[in-house]
């Protein structure tokens, strides 16, 4: 399952995070697991917020409610990695 949502950023500005970014487009990436261990854990969610253009950013989720649902939840977050590295 996909969602995504996009949204328009309130302006606001930190003197340090501009000062050292100011001129970049930064996205965020999450995942939440079920725990740590590679045996019996597996990822859940991968999350994204990513900047498109005129201050909106898209907010990406990409679920897997099972074991068999992870390795295509791992195939969409590496395309939406490549594709974000490639801009």
């Amino acid at each position: 399952k996909i969602l995504n949502e996009e949204y328009r950023d309130v302006s606001h500005s930190y003197a340090s995070f501009d000062f050292y970014f100011k001129n970049s487009k930064i996205g965020i990436f999450d995942i939440e697991t079920t725990g740590l261990s590679p045996l019996n854990s597996q990822i859940i969610l991968s999350g994204f917020v990513l900047p498109q253009d005129d201050d909106v950013f898209l907010c990406k989720q990409i679920f897997s409610q099972n074991l068999e649902e992870e390795e295509e939840l791992l195939k969409e977050t590496i395309k939406v990695l490549e594709n974000y590295k490639r801009k």
